[in-house]
């Protein structure tokens, strides 16, 4: 059985990984690892939050966020990655939104999304439903 790790950002993703959880544990695949350890496959989501920085004393020189640098690691390490974008027609609520929130995290998640639709070929949801189908199908 293949396993799954999950990452996004969490307060704005929320409920679509709530359902999304919900999908994986009836599925069987979902079992909380590492993202260097046992998983077989890396899920990314991703929406308007860019996430929290670690400094660049915690290993992190280039300044990328958690969520970044986990879909980094896992591309490292060979996982496969499906990773997964809210549509730009999505309402969403400003305060889960960079470009309003947060001074420069604005064009690096709008970046990081183009870079994965463009580049990384990932698919586009909606609603947490349409998003627990997508991965489920993947």
């Amino acid at each position: 059985m293949a396993t799954i790790y999950l990452s996004s950002t969490y307060e704005d993703l929320q409920d679509y990984r709530r359902v999304l959880f919900d999908a994986l544990r009836k599925s069987g695949a979902l079992r909380q690892e590492e993202v260097d350890e046992q998983p077989h496959i890396y899920v990314g989501l991703f929406a308007f939050r860019y996430g929290y920085i670690p400094p660049p004393q915690h290993n992190n020189p280039n300044g990328l966020s958690i969520t970044e640098l986990e879909f980094r690691r896992a591309e490292a390490l060979k996982k496969p990655c499906l990773t997964f974008v809210v549509n730009d027609t999505t309402a969403w609520p400003r305060v889960f939104d960079d470009a309003y929130t947060a001074e420069g995290k604005g064009e690096r998640i709008k970046a990081l999304r183009q870079h994965l639709l463009t580049e990384k070929l990932a698919s586009s949801f909606s609603t947490p439903h349409e998003l627990s189908t997508l991965v489920l199908a993947a």
